[in-house]
């Protein structure tokens, strides 16, 4: 028995986006190859085209046998219509609920990739036709014409990078791969007589799971397994990550805040009541740029049940963002299931609004054009996270120049995202080249993430190690600085051989 581990995209790097980790197991002749991950680079549009396409050749899609999904995210989800594209044959393996939003998420992604295609398309004609004027006919009696125009020439860019890395029509597919419309949780899955796999709840997103492979022959059996993205111990709405039972010879762990504490969120949460029940007085309206799954998810249930329980005065909930109330919809049904940690304690569904009373969706666009317009005071939840795209724009462009207006950013900014700017309080930004003055008040919430921090990383595999002595833990997903800063937490009760700090394209046996 021989098995190899391959970061082939998403380990410890600047970007850890794109992840994809492959798994090579020899049994005798036979070789089972299995991917963990199949996630999107996330990058400037110019990039991204080149940096998947090299990725995708890495993984060599052809040649798998499976691949296995940790959760529905783009950056674990994103290279799947490609991958299909590049002749994969295999099946995918994913949660009942991951499967769910698989298809909303990629719907979205190759949407956002079409639009910027599109917009990329646009300024390279400008470009050329510009180029064209300088060359044209009235500039023939200048002198040096022809080497000019031949030196252009030759050194006019392809304009492939223009292009999507997939569109709507590769999304079926994935759909049809998927084996069994999912599984559900502690259920082992045979992937072939020697090799099984199976889900633990992760904690992070709904449907995420923590993969366990077991592979056993006459001789050994041995167990691996791979955090995915990993949730806290104190999330808003679903239970901490179980523990996996099983003796691990090796965990694959995440390190996005590997280096950093969560604030209290306690403190934040008095701070956003205050801010509701200040907004009330003046009359204005509280913008919150959300990521679609989960984050939104989080702040309707949350804001719900501090209206219900009086604890911030009652307001309306505005969602505007085709997106996430398409997967709102779907927590809704999940709602039902039980898989929410201390829903007994709320009287209805908080994500229908049919039965939660303080949430309306928001349709269509001519629908959020009236209501940003309208002066009553409401609360407005809309799309991107980041404020780099989406609806959310529409109300910032025209609710920033007003000083009644609160915005509310909750998740992780990206560098020259409208977020981050907004973050750093400026007097004025740009949005589609117009300078729009800044008299709303800006605030920041860091407690909001659902990743585990640095305590709770170190708290879940100290768990592991009681129970596995000989435990190696691969350290992936997250920069340079965070996974050292777990790393060297972890030598209070790992030896340095149990710790690697992984690095992409290298084969660890």
């Amino acid at each position: 028995m021989k098995i190899s581990t391959k970061f082939l995209g998403g380990a410890v790097s600047d970007n850890f986006t794109g992840s994809a980790t492959l798994i090579r197991i020899e049994l005798g002749k036979k070789i089972l190859r299995i991917l963990i991950d199949a996630g999107l680079i996330q990058s400037s549009f110019g990039e991204m085209q080149e940096k998947n396409l090299n990725l995708a050749e890495k993984i060599e899609a052809e040649k798998l046998d499976y691949i296995i999904i940790t959760h529905s995210h783009i950056d674990h989800i994103g290279l799947l219509p490609l991958l299909l594209k590049k002749q994969f044959k295999g099946r995918i393996i994913c949660t009942e609920a991951a499967a769910l939003l698989m298809e909303p998420m990629l719907k979205d992604s190759a949407k956002i990739q079409s639009l910027e295609a599109a917009y990329s398309q646009h300024k390279e004609e400008k470009m050329e036709k510009k180029r064209q004027s300088y060359f044209s006919k009235d500039r023939l009696l200048l002198g040096k014409y022809d080497k000019r125009r031949n030196k252009n020439k030759n050194g006019k860019k392809n304009n492939s990078h223009n292009q999507a890395v997939y569109t709507m029509e590769d999304i079926p597919a994935v759909l049809e791969a998927i084996k069994n419309s999912g599984m559900p949780y502690q259920n082992w899955l045979k992937l072939s007589h020697e090799v099984h796999c199976k889900f633990y709840p992760s904690g992070h997103v709904i449907g995420g799971g923590i993969v366990v492979i077991r592979i056993k022959n006459r001789k050994e059996e041995k167990y691996l397994a791979f955090s995915g993205d990993l949730g806290r111990e104190d999330g808003l709405i679903l239970p901490p990550p179980e523990i996996v039972e099983e003796k691990l010879e090796r965990f694959i762990i995440e390190s996005t805040y590997g280096g950093r504490f969560h604030p209290s969120r306690k403190q934040e949460l008095k701070h956003l009541a205050d801010i509701i029940k200040a907004t009330q007085k003046t009359k204005g309206k509280i913008i919150i740029p959300s990521f679609a799954l989960e984050r939104t998810q989080e702040m309707i249930y949350l804001l719900s049940m501090m209206m219900e329980k009086k604890e911030i005065p009652e307001t309306t909930i505005f969602l505007d963002s085709p997106l996430a109330a398409e997967i709102t919809a779907k927590f809704s049904s999940f709602w039902e299931e039980g898989m929410f940690s201390d829903q007994n304690n709320c009287p209805f569904n908080p994500f229908n609004p049919n039965s939660n009373r303080f949430l309306k969706i928001i349709n269509s666009q001519e629908e959020s054009d009236r209501m940003i317009a309208s002066p009553d005071r409401f609360l407005i939840i809309a799309g991107s996270g980041m404020a780099n795209a989406g609806r959310v724009r529409g109300w910032l462009r025209k609710l920033l120049p007003k000083s009644n207006t609160q915005v509310c950013l909750i998740g992780f900014m990206a560098e020259n995202t409208l977020g981050q700017k907004l973050s750093e309080k400026p007097l004025f930004v740009m949005m589609n080249d117009q300078k729009i003055t800044v008299k709303a008040k800006i605030n920041s919430f860091e407690s909001f993430s659902a990743h585990a921090d640095k305590g709770h990383l170190v708290s879940y595999i100290r768990k592991l190690a009681e129970k596995n002595e000989k435990i190696k833990i691969f350290i992936n997903h997250g920069n340079q600085e965070n996974a050292k800063s777990l790393s060297e937490s972890l030598k209070n009760f790992l030896s340095d051989k149990q710790i690697i700090i992984t690095e992409n394209n290298k084969d660890y046996l």
